[in-house]
């Protein structure tokens, strides 16, 4: 037992020790883990934007491709486009490119023949292209293929780098030369690198041979760790896209959060192990504190039962609500009448999470159908003069079906009368509607079937003597229906 109690002795001394080391490396734990979600987070933000970049290059090229490709299908289609007519489609098309300089017409033998637009280009006219290795190559390969085909080079018209997009035409079997389009390479993508760089990002366009366009904020190795790659494919070539942080990006997504947290830890280890030690100075001295922590634990106890109670409470109104063929909701009473509740139900009733209500404010009323939706909004302000309010809509659901619904609604109002919210319940009438509408079909019919048969029909209610008769009662007799019963009380009948 001595050596027990020199154990027990032992520990109690040191368990400050040991609680503040404990603490003091939970927050180093957590310190490390909230500096990792930070550096995921700007991880995940540069890859979205990568992603982005990439299919808005393919957007703002592929179009223009495909407009020259509508081009030379007129062309084979007619066997040949006159020069004038052409020219006056070729400046048409330039003038609606954003990026297009030029359209030429390359004959069979590679010589060009006509460049749009004409004015200060002649001496482009008559240039051999199969002396120019890389163009050739190019036309080659769109001419054995009779695909498009693309490649980088630099601007014949200008000092700068160009994208030369070559679209072979053919006429029948034969081949009627290259229509081919030069696009500046700057026009094209510096309005999206700008965008992004406006953002905090860097990038860098690049083939595989040297660098197309970047915007670069840093090139600093500690930003570089977030760099993503991605590719962009425009038909026969590849652009490599790089995309990492700027500084401001990175700031912006950094937050003080771990290092308070760290610091938090630390002063929260001292201040524990401080409080171990001064609970045990407190238990050497103290002989009432049993008395006081039995008493603690019987409020506990009774605590944890009400918390019980309430969880029970809780589950069996959320099971009545799940059950409840009626959503259950409640919204603000002014602005946009924002939901601040909708029962869980609600999902499957409509299909949509009960998230979506509270996060859109416009999300139900965006939903309503256009028909209904004067109506529906024209009644409002019924509901703040006579405190409730029914009415019926159809409803858009996420197959783009309408569903017909019901909405009773109610103000609440505080002890001075002012409006605090509005509460409803919504039910799917749809089926209702549809059997109305039944009604109202097999009724039509059935004096369809009267008329063409010339049969009609009459019922008496005995119980409260009243009679009606149906359309075609009253023309077989050649009647007029004056009143809605033809029969008067008590049996007594008109004479016919």
């Amino acid at each position: 037992m001595s050596t027990l109690r020199q154990i027990q002795e032992f520990v109690s001394k040191r368990l400050a020790f040991f609680v503040a080391i404990g603490v003091a490396s939970f927050s180093v734990v957590l310190w490390q883990a909230l500096i990792a979600q930070e550096h995921a987070q700007i991880k995940r933000a540069v890859e979205h934007q990568a992603f982005v970049l990439q299919s808005q290059i393919i957007e703002r090229i592929e179009p223009k491709i495909l407009a020259l490709e509508r081009m030379a299908r007129r062309w084979e289609i007619r066997g040949g486009t006159p020069r004038e007519e052409w020219e006056a489609d070729g400046t048409r098309f330039i003038a609606d490119q954003t990026g297009q300089r030029v359209i030429i017409w390359v004959d069979s033998s590679y010589i060009v023949r006509w460049v749009i637009p004409s004015r200060g280009r002649s001496p482009y006219t008559g240039r051999n292209l199969a002396r120019e290795e890389r163009q050739r190559v190019a036309l080659e390969a769109a001419r054995e293929t009779r695909e498009v085909k693309v490649t980088l080079a630099d601007d014949p018209f200008s000092d700068d780098r160009g994208m030369l997009v070559f679209v072979p035409l053919f006429v029948g079997e034969r081949f009627d030369g290259t229509l081919q389009g030069v696009f500046h390479i700057a026009e094209l993508l510096d309005p999206l690198l700008s965008e992004h760089a406006s953002l905090g990002f860097s990038i860098s366009v690049a083939d595989d041979e040297k660098d197309i366009a970047s915007r670069t904020t840093s090139d600093r190795q500690e930003y570089l760790q977030w760099l993503q790659e991605t590719e962009v494919e425009i038909r026969n070539v590849t652009w490599h896209i790089q995309v990492w942080p700027g500084p401001k990006l990175v700031a912006d997504m950094q937050s003080s959060l771990p290092e308070v947290a760290l610091v938090s830890g630390l002063l929260l280890a001292l201040l524990m192990s401080l409080t171990v030690r001064l609970a045990r100075t407190a238990r050497i001295h103290a002989q009432g504190v049993e008395e006081t922590n039995q008493e603690l634990e019987g409020q506990i106890t009774e605590r944890k039962r009400a918390e019980e109670a309430l969880r029970k409470l809780q589950a069996r109104l959320h099971h009545l609500l799940s059950a409840s063929p009626a959503v259950i909701h409640s919204c603000k009473p002014s602005g946009d009448f924002d939901t601040t509740f909708i029962s869980e139900n609600v999902t499957a009733q409509m299909g949509y999470p009960a998230r979506a209500f509270i996060e859109d404010s416009r999300f139900w009323a965006d939903r309503i159908h256009p028909e209904d939706a004067p109506r529906i909004f024209g009644n409002i302000p019924s509901l703040f003069e006579q405190g409730h309010l029914s009415h019926e809509y159809r409803f858009r659901c996420p197959d783009g079906t309408y569903r017909w619904m019901s909405d009773q609604m109610m103000l609440i109002r505080d002890a001075l009368g002012k409006p605090l919210e509005i509460v409803g319940c919504w039910m799917d009438i749809t089926e209702h509607k549809r059997a109305e509408e039944t009604l109202r079909e097999s009724q039509a019919n059935l004096a369809e079937a009267q008329r063409i048969a010339r049969v009609g029909s009459w019922k008496w209610d005995i119980q409260n003597d009243k009679a009606s008769c149906s359309e075609e009662f009253y023309r077989i007799f050649g009647l007029r229906r004056v009143l809605p019963d033809l029969w008067a009380p008590s049996g007594r009948i008109y004479q016919l």
